[in-house]
């Protein structure tokens, strides 16, 4: 079996919102990321994919982070949702295209198709229901073991694109990842929209 991979935009990117969210006093990536990770970032490409295991050494360093943007009882949970939900940026004109002729029925529709993009083989996401006229879906990850604090990342990423398409907040909850659990092999998403 091969190892789980990632895209490197999605690394990049989760390390620049670390950089960029980290109190003055504590530098993570400088201080606590492992040389693996650090060597890897310095000649990172967006396009190119790499082993999973250093998207999920960043959102670790996010989860026990006490950034600048954390707030309630888990300043860390806080941080890797507003880490997903910034993934789709304005600067990148493959994102503003794409929010142009996106719809949520659409967006939900190629969620397996994103999922594919930014992972490849390495887990897979299933849309399970999709009531286009009630607005809401059921989605499901599976194959995700060990790819700790996905759940709550992705979470961010779903409620982000969906309040871009829809200028509203989504409901969008998960089960399966748990503080206790943060890398269960299955994780569920009921999404509603308005």
């Amino acid at each position: 079996m091969s190892q789980p991979m990632t895209r490197g935009h999605v690394i990049m990117h989760t390390a620049t919102f670390l950089q960029q969210n980290a109190s003055v006093r504590d530098s993570p990536l400088e201080v606590e990321s492992s040389l693996d990770l650090r060597t890897e970032l310095e000649s990172m490409t967006a396009a190119a994919f790499y082993p999973r295991h250093l998207h999920t050494e960043l959102l670790a360093l996010l989860a026990t982070s006490r950034g600048t943007g954390g707030t309630g009882n888990d300043p860390g949970y806080t941080s890797i949702l507003r880490c997903g939900a910034a993934l789709l940026s304005p600067q990148n004109q493959f994102s503003v295209l794409l929010m142009k002729v996106l719809t949520p029925d659409l967006f939900i529709r190629k969620l397996p198709r994103f999922w594919q993009r930014d992972h490849g083989s390495s887990g897979r996401c299933q849309v399970e229901a999709l009531d286009s006229a009630a607005h809401r879906a059921h989605v499901r990850l599976t194959g995700v073991a060990g790819y700790e604090h996905i759940g709550i990342f992705w979470l961010g990423w779903l409620g982000g694109v969906l309040r871009a398409l829809t200028g509203s907040a989504p409901d969008v909850r998960q089960t399966g990842w748990s503080r206790d659990d943060s890398g269960p092999n299955e994780i569920s998403y009921e999404v509603k929209w308005s």
